[in-house]
């Protein structure tokens, strides 16, 4: 059943799942470190072991610096250094999560939401608290907080290189600025001075102001699409079920010629007021229809001489022909 995927990779497949998840469902919460905890346990579900568990506090000596060997591509190795996720690593962890103020953030510009958010991104990813997918819950956390904002974040429009590089180079920074001991400073200096080197490397602050957009614009683009997209081919549709519903037009001769409004018609029995009305699909097609009286509910006479259009923008008289061949059908409203 797995294809031959080796663990890890089962388990970012089923990460990368989740995570799709959240993007339409995304986790509620206060942007704490239980928040964080949330997001975290969601991605990694499938696999129980890690999941919103934070990894051991790592004993080490005052030389010596918890890390990660990162490798590039066609570039070579770099060397990360974290927190030793100790009690006052946690607890500054908890400090800045804390000082997250949401209305602070809605009233930022675009530029200064981004130098926010990777100040956030930067400083959690340096506690790097969980044994896997920090990098992953960082991306879908700052995601959140975002949109919580009025801004979406789209991490997609780097690549994973670009992003990798800029947030080493920040953990890394940001621990030679705590270290004292002589030789870890000179080494942190040339693995900060590497990454600079790499032809993709980009500050963190821009990879996200590039990123970021704001969500007000995203809605509109998406209602443009949508409405001009559909608009000759609804107003077609919807004179015609209004001819049908309002007008007593016969729908079997219209519907030979547009099948289209078969569906118009299914979706329209579908509303709310046209169910409470005993009003079907079937009897919208047929062009029987009797609508139940409601209570109090006014019984309103259409004018006899008039067919009013779907568009509402004009009213045209009917000749005696069509007058005397309606002249006792009425609609109920």
């Amino acid at each position: 059943m797995n294809k031959g995927y080796s663990e890890n990779e089962l388990k970012d497949k089923r990460s990368f799942r989740r995570i799709l998840e959240l993007q339409i469902n995304p986790i509620k919460g206060d942007f704490n470190l239980e928040h964080l905890k949330k997001i975290n346990s969601y991605i990694f579900q499938d696999s129980p072991d890690v999941a919103g568990k934070f990894r051991p506090e790592v004993k080490i000596y005052s030389d010596e610096l918890w890390h990660k060997n990162r490798n590039y591509p066609k570039f070579g190795e770099v060397t990360v250094c974290y927190s030793p996720m100790d009690k006052n690593s946690i607890k500054e962890a908890e400090n800045v999560l804390g000082s997250i103020n949401i209305e602070y953030m809605k009233e930022l510009n675009q530029n200064e939401l981004a130098k926010e958010l990777a100040d956030i991104y930067k400083k959690l990813d340096y506690f790097h608290p969980f044994p896997d997918g920090n990098s992953r819950t960082l991306r879908e956390f700052t995601r959140t907080l975002s949109e919580e904002v009025g801004f979406k974040l789209d991490w997609s429009k780097h690549n994973q290189q670009e992003i990798y590089l800029a947030r080493d180079f920040e953990v890394n920074t940001i621990t030679l600025s705590k270290v004292s001991d002589q030789n870890q400073k000179i080494f942190l200096k040339d693995e900060i001075e590497a990454i600079l080197k790499h032809p993709e490397y980009k500050p963190l602050e821009n990879i996200i102001n590039d990123s970021l957009s704001p969500l007000a614009l995203v809605q509109q683009k998406n209602y443009q699409i949508d409405f001009s997209f559909n608009k000759e081919q609804s107003e077609k549709l919807g004179k015609k079920s209004y001819d049908v519903l309002v007008n007593g037009t016969k729908a079997d001769e219209l519907l030979k010629k547009d099948n289209l409004l078969s569906k118009a018609l299914e979706g329209l029995a579908m509303h709310k007021d046209m169910q409470q009305k005993g009003i079907t699909a079937e009897a919208l097609k047929s062009g029987t229809i009797q609508p139940l009286m409601l209570n109090n509910e006014l019984k309103v006479n259409r004018p006899e001489s008039r067919v009013i259009n779907a568009l509402g923008s004009r009213i045209e008289t009917q000749s005696k022909n069509d007058l005397h061949s309606q002249k006792t059908k009425s609609f109920s409203l």
